[in-house]
C-alpha cells in the first residue's frame, strides 16, 4: 500500500514542475488528486498524464471569483487530506523598476491568494490533514533582482 492510498489531495499550481510531478506520485502511491493552473496548454497535459478520477481546473490563485469556484469544487469532489499550495509566479527585475501593478499582480497571487484559499478551503479539511506551502530559497538569498518575489515568499512562510 502506499503512502498516499485513499488520500484525497489538492495542489494549487499543479499543472507544471514540482506540483504535477507531486501529483503524478501522489496517484502512482494510491492517493486521489485535484490541481489547478491558468495555462489552457498546461491543463490539457496535465489532463492526459493523469487518471480520468482527477479534477483538473483552471484557477487563478489571485482570484477571488475562482477561490470561491474552487472552494465550491472540492466540497463536491470530497474532503481533502492534504492541500498543497504551490501557485505562484516570479517576475525577475532590479528594486527600482518594481511598479504598483507588478508589486499588485504578484503579492496577490503568492501571497494573497494562498491565504484565501486556505481560508475558504479550511472547511474542507479532514481531522489531521497536512497543509503543505511552496516558499523559495530566494528568501534567504539576498538578491536584488528576486527582491519583490522573495517577499512574497517570506510572507508565505509567515503565513504558516
Amino acid at each position: 500500500m502506499g503512502r498516499f492510498q485513499g488520500k484525497r489531495i489538492l495542489i494549487t499550481g499543479g499543472t507544471s514542475g514540482m506540483g504535477l510531478a507531486g501529483a503524478q506520485r501522489i496517484v502512482t502511491e494510491g492517493g486521489h488528486v485535484a490541481i489547478t493552473g491558468l495555462n489552457e496548454e498546461r491543463l490539457e497535459r496535465a489532463r492526459s498524464m493523469l487518471p480520468a478520477t482527477s479534477l483538473v481546473m483552471k484557477s487563478d490563485a489571485a482570484g477571488e471569483t475562482d477561490i470561491n469556484a474552487l472552494q465550491e469544487a472540492i466540497s463536491g469532489w470530497g474532503s481533502l487530506d492534504g492541500l498543497w499550495l504551490n501557485a505562484g509566479f516570479a517576475e525577475v527585475s532590479s528594486p527600482e523598476s518594481v511598479t504598483a501593478d507588478s508589486f499588485y499582480r504578484m503579492m496577490n497571487a503568492n501571497v494573497r491568494g494562498p491565504m484565501l484559499q486556505l481560508a475558504a478551503l479550511s472547511k474542507s479539511l479532514n481531522s489531521g490533514a497536512s497543509v503543505l506551502v511552496t516558499s523559495s530559497s530566494s528568501v534567504y538569498e539576498g538578491a536584488a533582482m528576486t527582491s519583490l518575489y522573495a517577499a512574497t515568499k517570506g510572507a508565505v512562510i509567515a503565513m504558516v
